[in-house]
């Protein structure tokens, strides 16, 4: 459940906690991914009801691509059997950080590790078809969960919001990350 009420910052040495894990497993890679861009549509940072608001739906295009290509890259890497994965994602790492969604670097990347606009395309593909049913998923279980009347959360508000983005999102034409 990645969102920002989720990621502690230690004061004594700054590393990052992430906590509320109930729901995590292994996924499918397009569903995590889409689920990961889902939630950042959701700000459950409200100290009154219903304890969140939705973000307007913007799919930040080019960090969102830029994401989806990594992760293609690193999937690469990692299948190689010659490659020595943690020390070739650390060196790419601190190109990452050099080159922050350089166009030109990501195209560069992509080619050397042979990853085709097709492979691109498919991906981004099951990522928006994930989308919807991530948040089918997070609907239905917002409704199971409001029913329970204990619960501050607006549970069944939550749900219909997660109703009107999974329908915005079935609308769009086409490919959303072009």
């Amino acid at each position: 459940d990645l969102n920002s009420n989720n990621i502690l910052i230690c004061k004594d040495n700054g590393h990052y906690k992430l906590i509320d894990f109930e729901y995590s497993d292994f996924s499918w890679k397009a569903y995590d991914f889409a689920n990961y861009l889902n939630e950042t549509h959701f700000d459950y940072s409200l100290n009154q009801s219903p304890f969140f608001f939705m973000k307007e739906l913007t799919i930040l295009k080019l960090e969102a691509n830029a994401m989806l290509c990594f992760y293609l890259i690193f999937e690469k890497i990692e299948k190689s059997k010659e490659s020595e994965y943690w020390k070739e994602t650390e060196i790419l790492f601190e190109e990452l950080k050099a080159n922050h969604f350089n166009e030109t670097f990501i195209s560069q990347l992509l080619e050397k590790y042979g990853i085709s606009e097709e492979d691109i395309h498919e991906f981004q593909e099951q990522v928006q078809t994930c989308m919807i049913l991530s948040n089918y998923y997070w609907m239905i279980w917002s409704i199971f969960i409001g029913h329970d009347k204990t619960k501050d959360f607006d549970y069944i508000m939550h749900a219909w919001k997660r109703f009107e983005f999974m329908s915005s999102l079935k609308n769009i034409q086409g490919n959303i990350f072009q």
